[in-house]
């Protein structure tokens, strides 16, 4: 008895000191000053689509940030501190915990460029992924159905199909915070069964089975290639996949964008096409400023990435109707696709879908999608409805495994604006829906056809918008006809100040009222294909 007392004090006192021990380590970027006296060839560490792709980009397959970092200087890192917990190829360092006392000795090293301190709180994360969670079995209400008919038809699912576009050819990572039961859901089963699983690692535990933790990947996975019965979830149910575990699901660490930076560079080495991130990180690590596309540790993974040549897909965040309001990390870049979430029912933007612009002013979200969308969940054989732009980013990786296959000869860049200008309210935009939802029809038309559809009067207190009758009518994701109306009011340099989105009554389309627009500001109409600008004539 007394022994055992013993040992339960023993393990007590190790729990209770545990925490201050490591606290007294802090933990720290350490960057590297160059990569002399590595090997590399990358005939042997990149996959040939790899190669491709940097060949496609017109890249030097010997740039110096896909080369291994120098073993003698981990090695002599590792001597000091208390542990190593990622290296990075692209960034040319290392992520360590030390005692501060180590950090003086590192600072000394002529190898060492930079030394930064990283924060490393842990915050607890939920499970709920939007604003309800409610489950369905295999049998579905009429309007379940009608959601997951319509959110790869909105997108032009019967255009890709006719024309024989599946994802094919085309590699897709996921990087996600598990996939519990994916590879036994029903949904996904082909993806198995014809060996379209190109690989998958688990970045936190650090092996290569990521079927646990989170079923949000499995979700997820669902939307960009699942199929239930012959009814296909997502687009790309052709295309091979890369899966990537970079989050725990009950606690969450600074450390997960270290775990998505280490993810990304796999993903890069294995050949990836297209990378989709359905994870934000946002106000329990940053600030709004923050949002600049550069600041955040996974935002610069996600602009090396598309330096690479990767599509780079982002769920732009559920804050809408929180404080935060604004997308995260790694959204906020300029170099990713931010996918907002749009409500089947309406076509507008859901309560949830965080907004842009980021922190430089940069147009965000790029796009939408259903905001709710119908997934797999982890039990093999049902499927949930959930919300969120986690659900959203993923059809549009779908979207673009299908682009990227129909042009293969696009360089990323083009690529980018071309998936860009195929949303159905280009080249108008907003801050909460983007440029709207894609279409695939419109990646194969030269120019979209614009009629003027709509006219302006002014009457001094208010400008009025009125649409020709022969284009009221119009159908929308749910089988409704909702004429909606966008407009905008810009600064001469093009800043969005405020935005609506209006039901039209008849030929009334919307009125807005002259106080709304200062000096040198100008009225932006959308409405179907049609844009146009207006002027205030005493206002110019």
């Amino acid at each position: 008895m007394n022994r055992i007392f013993s040992i339960f004090c023993f393990v007590l006192i190790l729990f209770l000191i545990g925490p201050a021990q490591l606290q007294a380590q802090d933990k720290y970027w350490i960057s590297f000053t160059d990569k002399r006296d590595v090997k590399y060839d990358p005939f042997e560490e990149l996959h040939p689509d790899a190669i491709a792709r940097r060949q496609l980009e017109g890249l030097d397959l010997m740039d110096s940030t896909d080369f291994p970092v120098n073993e003698h200087y981990i090695e002599s890192t590792r001597d000091l501190v208390q542990s190593i917990s990622t290296v990075s190829r692209w960034l040319n360092g290392l992520v360590c915990f030390a005692h501060p006392e180590a950090i003086l000795q590192l600072e000394k090293l002529p190898f060492v460029k930079e030394i930064h301190p990283m924060r490393s709180k842990r915050v607890e994360v939920s499970e709920v992924m939007g604003e309800e969670n409610r489950s369905l079995q295999t049998q579905f209400k009429n309007r379940n159905e009608q959601i997951l008919k319509a959110q790869t038809e909105i997108l032009g699912r019967t255009v890709f199909e006719q024309m024989g576009y599946s994802g094919e050819g085309v590699r897709i990572a996921v990087l996600d915070a598990g996939f519990r039961g994916a590879n036994e859901h029903q949904s996904l089963k082909h993806l198995y069964e014809n060996g379209q699983i190109d690989g998958a690692y688990d970045f936190v535990g650090r092996d290569e089975n990521p079927y646990h933790g989170s079923a949000h990947g499995t979700a997820v996975l669902s939307c960009i290639a699942g199929k239930y019965g012959e009814m296909p979830m997502g687009l790309a149910t052709g295309s091979r996949f890369l899966l990537a575990r970079t989050e725990r699901n009950l606690w969450e660490f600074y450390s997960e964008e270290e775990y998505w930076l280490e993810a990304a560079e796999w993903a890069d080495r294995n050949g990836a096409h297209v990378i989709n991130s359905s994870l934000g990180y946002t106000s329990d690590r940053y600030t709004w400023e923050d949002m600049d596309g550069q600041s955040a540790l996974v935002s610069r993974a996600a602009n090396m990435a598309a330096r690479k040549g990767i599509m780079v897909v982002c769920s732009a965040g559920n804050e809408g109707s929180d404080p935060w309001q604004i997308l995260g990390a790694p959204a906020d870049s300029d170099s990713v696709l931010a996918i907002g979430g749009i409500a089947p029912w309406t076509g507008l933007a859901t309560s949830f879908s965080s907004y842009g612009p980021n922190a430089n002013g940069s147009h965000k979200p790029n796009l939408t999608a259903f905001g709710y969308a119908i997934c797999a969940s982890g039990n093999e054989a049902a499927l949930e409805m959930l919300p969120g732009t986690s659900f959203s980013s993923p059809l549009i990786a779908g979207f673009v495994a299908c682009a990227k296959q129909a042009f293969p000869e696009l360089k990323w860049k083009a690529l980018f604006e071309k998936v860009e200008s195929a949303g159905h309210l280009y080249p108008y935009y907003d801050e909460v829906h983007g440029k709207g939802v894609p279409q695939a029809q419109r990646l194969f038309t030269e120019s979209i056809v614009s009629v003027a559809n709509f006219r302006f009067e002014e009457d001094g207190e208010e400008v009025k918008v009125f649409l020709e009758e022969d284009f009221i009518e119009q159908d929308y994701p749910m089988n409704r006809t909702i004429p909606f109306v966008y407009w905008k009011i810009c600064s001469k340099e093009g800043k969005m100040i405020r935005f609506a989105v209006v039901l039209a009554e008849g030929t009334r389309g919307a009125k807005i009222p002259l106080r709304f627009l200062e000096k040198d500001q100008y009225l932006v109409v959308h409405y179907k294909t049609c844009t146009q600008e207006y002027w205030p004539n005493e206002k110019n």
